[in-house]
């Protein structure tokens, strides 16, 4: 019995240790590999295969094009073009015209419309003061006349540029007006020859030049048409203007 006791006090705990130690590892066996390591593993690049005799890009890197797509092409080059507008000039801008007039006219043709109308208001009024003061019977008759003809042609061009969606002058420009008070100015023994100065043979020289020009590069049917019916009139013009008995 005393033998038997003392074995038992001996080997028991020797027992317990080594169970301790084995649960011990066990638990450091279960225990999870903290994340850091986990995701430090996953971000190592891994090396491209290689493949005896592969003449590619390596692995990873886009592929070539093949020849004749659009992959490669700039985007602009991808739009395709606005419609190009058949008939008019480079330089051509739209008109404004109102709806059915279907006007498209050159920058050219836009000004010219502008400067016929005001050449023929200023005409208008230094025909008028023509009429009141002039001393001479001629010089008089060929101040009416710019008055009448100029009047009608003024209406008719005024009637194109609303057909033609163009806004024009209503009153003369500052340079214009200027000559216009001056010559209201002048004395009346020096009024004929500065009445002669600013609507003679020189200005009439200048507005025939203006319409022979316009109706030879204007591509508007409509322009062409008033500046052919007007010639005649500012022709008829300048030679009346080139028989006044005063010269400017």
């Amino acid at each position: 019995m005393k033998t038997r006791a003392v074995w038992s006090g001996c080997v028991w705990p020797v027992a317990l240790v080594a169970l301790g130690g084995l649960a011990a590892c066990d638990r450091e066996r279960a225990q999870p590999k903290p994340v850091a390591d986990v995701t430090r593993a996953q971000a190592e690049p891994r090396p491209a295969p290689e493949v005896a005799g592969a003449s590619g890009p390596p692995y990873g890197a886009a592929a070539p094009m093949a020849p004749g797509t659009d992959l490669g092409r700039p985007l602009q080059d991808q739009i395709d073009p606005p419609p190009a507008v058949v008939g008019t000039a480079p330089d051509a801008v739209m008109a404004g015209a109102p709806p059915g007039a279907g006007a498209a006219l050159t920058a050219t043709e836009l000004a010219f419309i502008t400067q016929a109308v005001e050449a023929g208001l200023f005409d208008i009024r230094v025909g008028q003061l023509g009429v009141d003061r002039a001393s001479n019977s001629v010089v008089r008759s060929y101040a009416a006349l710019l008055v009448n003809d100029q009047t009608a042609m003024n209406r008719q061009l005024q009637q194109l540029a609303r057909q033609l969606g163009v806004p024009v002058p209503t009153t003369l420009s500052e340079p214009r007006q200027r000559i216009i008070d001056e010559l209201a100015r002048a004395a009346d023994g020096e009024f004929d020859r500065q009445f002669v100065l600013v609507a003679g043979t020189r200005v009439q020289q200048d507005t025939v030049a203006l319409f022979e020009q316009t109706g030879r590069d204007t591509r508007d049917t409509q322009v062409r048409s008033f500046v052919l019916a007007a010639l005649p009139t500012l022709r008829a013009h300048l030679s009346a203007a080139e028989r006044l008995p005063i010269r400017g």
